[in-house]
């Protein structure tokens, strides 16, 4: 079933011993474009919950069930809103609450049945690795903990939504990010659904996310391959029940 990510954060969660927490935000790999983490937030307190932990939204009751404990979330680590996610901050809650490591190598790329413009898996494996690889290399040519553990393909939605996207053959700005299409199944990124208005909302449409060149998160910009037309002229996209 297919949901935007915008709606799954205005549901409920709900463990087996308890209603907890409120959605703030999610953690996006825009590598495998798939969701990663889900950020709570719990009292005062943030927490992790990878989408291994929950289960298929209830539209009909705007919950989304949780596969842990309350008791389990609320001793959980913490982690700041802002914080830079590391490995070493992955392995820290995937080994509290029991989770596989998504990263091992012998991880199965996402990858949707009947996509045939897909590389065969080991190809694309070894490209994630090489990549990830490279990205994780200071400039400096010395390796810091902290560097060389980062994850740099996981973003958050709360920075990514209101990113001005930008075409090919024209700068200026053809629109902005404000949601994502998923489904329950494998939590894979869809659709980015983008508002083609400037200052005033405008029509909304639904671009594959293969289609990003380069996320500028300093400048707040999504470089698309695409025109501006193409972007512009993109049949309107309303609600989910358009999607048959």
């Amino acid at each position: 079933m297919l949901f935007t990510l915008k709606d799954i954060q205005k549901y409920q969660l709900r463990t087996a011993d308890g209603d907890f927490g409120e959605i703030k935000s999610f953690l996006i790999d825009d590598f495998e474009w798939v969701v990663r983490y889900l950020i709570v937030e719990v009292g005062s307190r943030n927490v992790l919950l990878s989408v291994f932990a929950v289960g298929t939204p209830d539209s009909s009751a705007n919950l989304l069930p949780v596969n842990v404990t309350k008791e389990k979330v609320m001793n959980s680590p913490t982690f700041e809103m802002n914080q830079r996610v590391s490995r070493e901050v992955e392995r820290r809650f995937s080994d509290y609450f029991e989770w596989p490591y998504y990263w091992e190598p012998d991880d199965v790329p996402n990858t949707l049945p009947g996509d045939l413009t897909a590389v065969p898996l080991i190809d694309l494996e070894l490209d994630r690795e090489q990549k990830q690889s490279e990205e994780l290399i200071p400039e400096t040519g010395a390796f810091g903990a902290e560097t060389t553990e980062a994850n740099k393909h996981l973003r958050s939605t709360r920075t990514l939504f209101g990113q001005a996207i930008h075409a090919t053959n024209d700068d200026r700005n053809a629109g902005k990010l404000v949601d994502m299409v998923t489904q329950d199944d494998d939590w894979n990124i869809l659709y980015l659904v983008v508002d083609t208005g400037g200052l005033l909302p405008g029509k909304k449409v639904l671009l594959a996310p293969s289609w990003v060149q380069r996320i500028d998160e300093k400048n707040s910009r999504i470089d698309l391959n695409l025109n501006h037309e193409t972007i512009q002229d993109s049949p309107q996209f309303t609600s989910l029940q358009d999607l048959d």
